[in-house]
């Protein structure tokens, strides 16, 4: 069986190599016009699926604020 590693990162702490698969893989997925990974989500948490040593998958999570009841969370 396949031995899938996962790492968690926040923005803060992406390498170059980080920042440059996740920016080809937005561009061809979704064309040129991509995120600026490297100033605008210092604060996320990304996470990386790697097999066999091979980043095979990747995704973000975003901070957010929520109000309710006059309360913010």
């Amino acid at each position: 069986m396949e031995e899938l590693k996962i790492e968690i990162k926040t923005g803060k702490e992406l390498t170059e190599d980080y920042i440059k698969l996740m920016e080809n893989a937005r561009v061809d997925e979704y064309g040129s016009n991509t995120k600026d990974f490297r100033n605008k989500e210092k604060d996320s948490v990304f996470f990386f699926v790697n097999r066999l040593g091979k980043i095979v998958s990747f995704g973000m999570l975003k901070p957010v604020k929520v109000e309710f009841n006059g309360e913010i969370f």
